[in-house]
């Protein structure tokens, strides 16, 4: 066996090494993305479950949601990923950061409750039956990203 025979198998071994190193992270990176857009997702409806005792509160106090986020004293309506969080007409809408996309968390009040009940719809998801949603949803991500909770 020659030392040029030796030198070629390394070669080879090492270059399909290399290959399988190559396929595994093309495989890793859109995990990896999915996983951050994810995670910014969180963040915002972490920081939207916030005010929605804030909302119920105004709601109790008022008879109505309030129109605009300056209605609400002392909530947070930004975070490392999450540009502003407005309020219209109810519906709480959080815009991200660096891609612009949007998520609403709806309130929705029972038909015939006295005191009225009230629950959230995000996102997509449809209202329970029985329940009127509030606000517009501009709602603009895909849904691949979005919790089965919100599509």
């Amino acid at each position: 066996m020659s030392p040029f025979s030796a030198l070629n198998d390394l070669m080879m071994e090492l270059m399909l090494l290399i290959l399988i190193i190559g396929i595994l992270i093309a495989a890793a990176i859109p995990i990896y993305t999915s996983y951050l857009e994810k995670a910014k997702i969180a963040e915002a409806i972490g920081l939207m479950s916030g005010i929605k005792s804030s909302m119920a509160e105004y709601y109790s106090y008022h008879g109505h949601f309030p129109a605009k986020t300056e209605q609400l004293l002392g909530i947070k309506t930004g975070g490392k990923y999450t540009t502003h969080i407005t309020i219209n007409n109810g519906a709480i809408t959080a815009t991200m950061r660096h891609n612009n996309l949007s998520l609403s968390l709806r309130p929705a009040l029972a038909k015939n409750e006295q005191p009225k009940v009230i629950t959230y719809v995000c996102g997509y998801a449809t209202p329970p039956d029985g329940f009127i949603v509030q606000g517009d949803n501009k709602t603009n991500i895909p849904l691949h990203y979005l919790s089965l909770t919100c599509r």
